[in-house]
């Protein structure tokens, strides 16, 4: 089981900042989205521990996600006003807080990581190859041309990666595809999924 940082915001010097002075003091890659179209979709949540800084105005869409899941969520906010009602039982950070909350809520999260282990659910290394087509938006047909493979052994890799992973949609796996390394998100070409 893997874990993972998301800093989910729609400021991108919020997002930006945030994840960078957690991966400077923690060597973590973090994912940077801006709305809830690109957050990780069930099945993966309930196979990686993500912990989530959220703004408020997205974390009641988080905490559904988070039921039964493997989701911590900590609130961004922009002011010292008390968080209510659902949200109350989160932790927050705070735009003006000192650095040290935000490092005892990743120290928190990186001391209870479960230690990574090999698995059935391990790509082979084509199968990642051709996860990392799917994600940036290329089609059987292309992903068989660029990697000189037939049509029909594109298609059951992908079979092996939907089941290894219980990722069936394509925006699923380009979530995991990204949160796993494999690609950049400034290499999907946004037209090709239109």
């Amino acid at each position: 089981m893997t874990s993972r940082i998301i800093v989910l915001h729609q400021s991108e010097i919020v997002r930006k900042g945030l994840a960078s002075m957690i991966s400077t003091l923690w060597k973590k890659e973090i994912v940077q989205i801006s709305d809830m179209n690109q957050f990780p979709d069930r099945d993966l949540c309930m196979k990686c521990n993500l912990l989530v800084f959220v703004e408020t105005s997205l974390a009641e869409e988080v905490l559904i996600l988070a039921e039964d899941s493997k989701v911590e969520a900590v609130l961004i906010t922009a002011n010292n006003q008390p968080v209510t009602g659902d949200l109350d039982s989160l932790r927050c950070v705070n735009l003006y807080s000192d650095i040290s909350l935000l490092k005892g809520i990743v120290d928190d999260f990186i001391k209870n990581e479960p230690e990574s282990t090999a698995g059935e659910n391990d790509l082979t290394q084509r199968e990642k190859e051709i996860l990392r087509l799917v994600a940036m938006g290329y089609s059987n047909k292309e992903i068989a041309d660029s990697l000189f493979i037939s049509i029909h052994t594109v298609i059951t890799h992908r079979k092996n990666i939907t089941g290894k992973l219980g990722i069936k949609s394509i925006s699923g796996l380009t979530v995991y595809a990204i949160i796993n390394r494999l690609i950049d998100p400034g290499q999907i070409d946004l037209e090709k999924f239109i």
